[in-house]
């Protein structure tokens, strides 16, 4: 594909970014076009490097300097025959290359033709001096141009064989940042509830450590594990599946302190369900794979929990107490009871304004009427013209979350959903709503799920653990 200039090219990557099916597009034009995959013909290195330039081109395309400097170099002032040979300049270029895909390049990309697509795109970078004197690096070599490159991408460790990948542009697109996505990764493996007849099995990668049962399983793992290392230990990761489709939840174990670790097993979702009287129960099995959409959902429910719990004291949350006392009263015909009679229906403590309320409030002055592009209903969009406020975040800190207005993330993912369910009942349904809502769905780590699901081997392979999140330039 040929542009004359950088901008047909921004407008052409607009376009197809647009489509329904567009990372299915993008990734079958990088695939086939550009990578040459499923041909027998081998792709040139500048035909790979421009596919590298596609998978970056979202997280930069707001730097217009730095994304039109390397579009020129890829598609204006090509040079024919130009050498690019990756790790092969000297045993320098080779430690270069190691650590560019170590410490630097995002995990979604440190595979096969991906990770050479981009090692050829830091090539011509780096030979046509694309970033000399603008950019002002300390030097003008592989590991700088590196930097530069994936410094908006955010990594976070879950003592996996690879790290998880975010890109600033998803964390803003879903109004979270880099810590709200640590915090919830243990919380993934809610993504199946034992509840709905689900349960999980350990499958061990040897299958000569599989055992009359899941504890005897998990104890010839764990024998087998601490062979060679008495400390070596096991323990629930993340990782992307290899269709990129989700998070594969593996069963890690070895030292990790030591970098002694590697995948011992997995944790596989069996469900068991009836399907007639006196008939074998029907068994079906899958990989513990969390779908985008669903980790995505986890992360803000995981996020909600805290501004949940934060409106839910006494003062803002007690009408559905006050109501109680009250009809418990007027049975045993006592009247004025906390308020009954003179103020009746009138739920505030201590001039606080009720839970309801202050909701109410928090819609009419942050909310914009529009209409759902795909129902067609009328919903409520956040507007920050009548805010005042001093910091320009997205959502409210948990330190501050007592005490300040909602952002973005709270007005839509939280308040504006649940009074469009819940507006129109009275204010002690409304609590009663709110703290159902806790309940079911901002979860408990440890009450709710650990005891249930790991049971007798909770103390044999230790839940998913997150070192500090990264950006990919350290």
């Amino acid at each position: 594909m040929k542009f004359e200039n950088y901008e047909q090219f921004a407008t052409h990557y607009d376009r197809i970014s647009n489509r329904t099916d567009a990372n299915d597009y993008i990734k079958n034009l990088q695939n086939k076009h550009m990578l040459g995959m499923g041909s027998d013909k081998k792709p040139s290195k500048l035909s790979m490097a421009k596919a590298a330039f596609y998978d970056i081109y979202p997280e930069i395309k707001n730097d217009t300097a730095m994304s039109k400097r390397i579009f020129e170099a890829l598609y204006i002032n090509t040079t024919p025959g130009l050498r690019v040979n990756l790790g092969d300049n000297g045993q320098g270029d080779i430690f270069n290359y190691r650590d560019i895909f170590t410490e630097y390049m995002p995990a979604m990309i440190q595979r096969g033709i991906k990770q050479d697509a981009h090692g050829h795109l830091i090539d011509i970078l780096v030979q046509k001096s694309v970033f000399k004197d603008k950019y002002k690096l300390w030097q003008d070599d592989h590991l700088s141009i590196a930097q530069q490159l994936y410094s908006r991408y955010r990594v976070i460790d879950t003592k996996g064989t690879e790290a998880l990948v975010y890109t600033t542009k998803e964390l803003n697109d879903n109004l979270v940042d880099i810590q709200d996505v640590k915090d919830a990764i243990p919380y993934f493996m809610l993504y199946f509830d034992k509840k709905k007849g689900t349960t999980i099995e350990v499958i061990p990668s040897d299958p000569r450590l599989k055992g009359k049962n899941q504890i005897d399983t998990v104890q010839l793992m764990n024998t087998q594990v601490k062979t060679n290392d008495e400390d070596a230990t096991m323990w629930i990761a993340f990782r992307r599946d290899r269709n990129s489709k989700g998070l594969e939840a593996v069963i890690m174990g070895g030292n990790y302190e030591e970098g002694n670790y590697d995948v011992v097993g997995r944790p596989e979702i069996k469900q068991e369900k009836f399907v007639r009287p006196r008939r074998p129960k029907e068994v079906t099995r899958q990989p513990f794979i969390v779908p985008d959409d669903v980790a995505w959902k986890i992360i803000k429910d995981a996020k909600s929990y805290f501004y949940f719990e934060a409106e839910n004291d006494f003062y803002e949350a007690g009408a559905e107490f006050l109501h109680g006392t009250r009809k418990f009263a007027r049975r045993m015909g006592v009247y004025d009871v906390m308020g009954e009679g003179k103020y009746a229906g009138d739920y505030t403590i201590a001039g606080q304004d009720t839970l309801k309320t202050k909701m109410q409030n928090y819609i009419n002055k942050y909310g914009e009427k529009v209409e759902d592009a795909v129902t067609g209903k009328t919903k409520y969009k956040y507007t920050s013209k009548n805010a005042k406020y001093l910091f320009n975040w997205k959502s409210i800190p948990k330190w501050l979350v007592e005490f300040a207005e909602p952002r973005q993330f709270e007005f839509e993912h939280i308040i504006a959903p649940f009074w469009e369910k819940h507006g129109d009942k009275s204010e002690p349904d409304f609590e009663k709503a709110w703290n159902l809502h806790i309940t079911e769905n901002t979860y408990n780590w440890r009450d709710r799920w650990w005891n249930e699901m790991w049971q007798d081997w909770a103390d044999v392979i230790s839940p998913p653990e997150v070192q500090n999140p990264l950006s990919a330039s350290y």
